[in-house]
């Protein structure tokens, strides 16, 4: 996870974009501007405004107008996008450069090659104004300067010229197996430590800052599989780097970064007095090694910018200020201590216990074990609140596992919730509660490999009665990305699972664009029509939603193919899209492994969601009344949009009189009873057909929703008659 600022509501202030690599997932925070203080809210309708970013991102303003434009990784190398941001517009980026080259000795254009697990320096390195490029070697060890040209080119900074300026920019090498470098080393020949090992994979983050107010860059140096930051001092010119120390155990003076592993650094004002903090955070790409609990480091300057003295702070910069449980939250919402509110108790992958570099392989090894973490909701039953009461409820750490998922269901009709565990090896753990009902939970010893269950990998079980006969029913998970069904043939007191189909409703959540393997993670319970229905979390971290159930386990499942957020109302929608500002066909992706829990918190007659991910937070979606047809009133006058013909046979046409002012629409058509029939999202400037397929005659209405450039939202329904064809 690391830091970059950028104005996004363009008042004038820095604000927060955070990106997480595990599920390339963008968090966007606002600046409140409090002079001397971090203060910042979460504001999540501008994440959709920013490019699709994998790997990494970088914040810089490479064209010198006042806006951070975006570099972020391709494979291969770097794409730029351009900040073209208005206040007509709001937030807005413009592709400029899909790959950026540098020109070869020969003449040729060639990639500048940046890994995914390379996290490049972009900075102005020879204070012409312009920016160049560090990063290293296509095979490690040595540093490359990329040198900009735009300036002496064209005397702005615009341009995207790079030459090959330095092949061991700094004159230093780093170890191929070891957290270590050389200095003094040219690199006119291939450099050998001595090892007989073949040569380390990739994998670095570079800081380039001066440290020590002399116009020169230093550079601070992160490395795969280690925890600590490397500082170096640089004292050869501008034209020619030259690293003549270096600290180990950055900073030295005060406490050393130490974070498990693969540190990043973002250099950054946080706190608007001016003067930038040191934010570092593992910068890991393996799903399994780092520490996701306590682990962005803050450092306050006490000195200036170009001559920082860092100063510890913390270890859990903004974490503490959310849910954060370490890797891979799956909540599930049970009143924990019998006082009749629901409370949310939590299960992760784990946090780390352990850590081993094998110095055979060079490669680091971390042992997690999950944990399990009671948040007590302190509120009432219609306004919640919840406060962190223990971050290892029931001692499920000493039992060593990963990959934890709870249910909970009265299996033995003494009135108090037992629990089923879930984990990686694909097993079942049994624990009966013994408090009785109206007390704190307390669980007998556990019982492993309940009823002989085992459904390959990463257990997910749910609790629930899926046919009906009162008997709690188990539907299971697993890695493979479908659905365990065992059927309650036993009785209230003493329960017996068998096995039904490990293909339930034939339902999936596998993604091969984003995750092979699928990680599906059940939340089955009734809609507000006593309906059965499923929320499924996936390895992509999209949700998935199952309806037609009952009665139906070995055929297939309904679905509407992912559940759509909408952040003006902060609800749920069933549809097949939505708009928010300038960004439609937008799904629930909370983050790598999601995993929900509904429930009405607020006893408003809606279903309300926490989703859980892999980053180990939790995110919240609130249930409002549905956007029913002809409910909403039009802000415009219904004139401005034509729809022709009508009554229509095979396809009719939308037309709008101000489309050149519309930034963005979707048009979504439903029976008078208000069911979803189908949607289109809308192109501008001109005309857009929809094609009405076989659709049975009859009444419709068609609703169209409209965003313009100054974020006006507006609403036309028109009723649409279909006839025979």
């Amino acid at each position: 996870m690391h830091f970059n600022e950028i104005d996004m509501n363009l008042d004038g202030k820095k604000d927060l974009l955070v990106f997480d690599s595990h599920g390339d997932k963008k968090y966007t925070f606002i600046n409140r501007g409090v002079l001397g203080q971090v203060s910042y809210k979460y504001e999540p309708k501008y994440e959709n405004l920013f490019p699709n970013m994998i790997g990494w991102v970088q914040l810089h303003d490479y064209n010198n107008d006042g806006k951070n434009d975006l570099y972020t990784y391709v494979p291969g190398g770097i794409a730029l996008y351009k900040n073209i941001s208005t206040q007509a517009t709001g937030l807005k980026f413009q592709m400029v450069s899909p790959m950026l080259n540098y020109t070869a000795a020969n003449g040729n254009q060639i990639n500048i090659f940046v890994t995914a697990v390379d996290y490049p320096g972009i900075v102005d390195v020879d204070n012409d104004g312009d920016l160049d490029i560090l990063t290293f070697h296509i095979l490690g060890t040595f540093i490359v300067y990329y040198k900009n040209l735009s300036m002496e080119m064209y005397g702005d900074p615009s341009h995207l010229v790079f030459k090959e300026y330095d092949k061991c920019w700094g004159k230093f090498a780093e170890s191929e197996v070891m957290n270590s470098v050389y200095l003094n080393t040219y690199c006119n020949y291939k450099f050998d430590d001595g090892s007989s090992k073949s040569g380390k994979h990739t994998g670095s983050t570079l800081l380039p800052i001066n440290l020590n107010n002399d116009t020169l860059l230093d550079l601070l140096l992160g490395d795969v599989d280690f925890f600590t930051i490397i500082g170096m001092i640089n004292g050869g010119t501008v034209d020619s780097a030259h690293m003549i120390s270096q600290d180990t155990l950055f900073p030295s003076y005060d406490t050393s970064i130490n974070i498990v592993s693969f540190p990043v650094m973002s250099y950054i004002d946080i706190d608007n007095d001016s003067t930038k903090e040191l934010l570092v955070s593992p910068f890991e790409s393996s799903y399994y090694k780092p520490q996701s609990l306590n682990s962005v480091w803050m450092y306050e300057n006490d000195s200036l910018n170009d001559a920082p003295k860092f100063r510890f702070v913390q270890k859990n910069f903004f974490q503490d200020k959310m849910i954060d449980i370490g890797d891979q939250a799956s909540p599930e919402i049970v009143d924990v201590d019998g006082d009749g509110i629901m409370d949310i108790l939590m299960t992760n992958y784990g946090i780390v216990d352990s850590t081993y570099f094998d110095t055979n392989w060079y490669i680091l090894w971390t042992h997690k074990s999950s944990s399990m973490t009671w948040y007590k909701n302190t509120g009432t039953a219609t306004s919640p609140a919840f406060k962190l009461m223990d971050r290892n409820k029931f001692d499920i750490l000493k039992l060593r596992l990963t990959s934890t998922k709870a249910t909970f269901g009265d299996l033995d009709n003494d009135g108090d919730l037992d629990m089923i565990l879930g984990n990686e090896d694909g097993k079942l753990i049994y624990f009966k509660d013994t408090a009785g009902a109206g007390n704190m939970m307390a669980f007998a010893q556990p019982v492993y490999n309940y009823q002989n269950i085992d459904v390959g990998d990463f257990s997910t079980p749910e609790l629930f009665d899926i046919d009906g006969d009162s008997l709690l029913d188990l539907v299971i998970g697993k890695k493979s990305g479908l659905l365990s069904y065992y059927k309650n043939t036993g009785t209230k007191t003493s329960p017996q699972f068998t096995f039904v189909t490990d293909s339930m409703g034939h339902a999936v959540v596998t993604n091969y664009w984003n995750a092979y393997s699928g990680y599906s993670n059940p939340e089955v319970y009734r809609d507000d029509r006593d309906s059965l229905v499923m929320m499924v979390g996936s390895a992509s971290g999209k949700l998935f939603y199952f309806r037609d159930i009952q009665n139906n386990i070995t055929d297939t499942f309904g679905i509407d193919t992912n559940l759509y957020y909408e952040n003006y109302y902060d609800s749920l929608r069933s549809v097949a899209y939505f708009i928010n500002e300038g960004n439609i066909m937008e799904t629930i992706a909370v983050g790598m492994r999601s995993s929900a829990a509904v429930y009405d918190f607020d006893n408003d007659g809606f279903k309300d969601m926490v989703v859980g991910n892999f980053s180990g937070g939790l995110n919240y979606f609130k249930g409002i009344i549905p956007q029913g047809v002809g409910i909403k009133k039009p802000k415009q006058p219904v004139s401005s949009l034509k729809i022709y013909p009508n009554p229509a046979k095979d396809v009719i046409t939308l037309k709008f009189d101000n489309s050149s002012n519309l930034k963005a629409a979707v048009a979504v058509i439903f029976t008078v009873e208000g069911k979803y029939v189908t949607a289109k999202r809308l192109n501008f400037p001109g005309s857009n057909k929809i094609y009405l397929g076989n659709l049975p005659t009859g009444v419709y209405f068609i609703r169209v929703e409209t965003t313009d450039y100054l974020k006006q939202r507006n609403t036309y329904t028109r009723k649409l008659m279909i006839y025979n064809r």
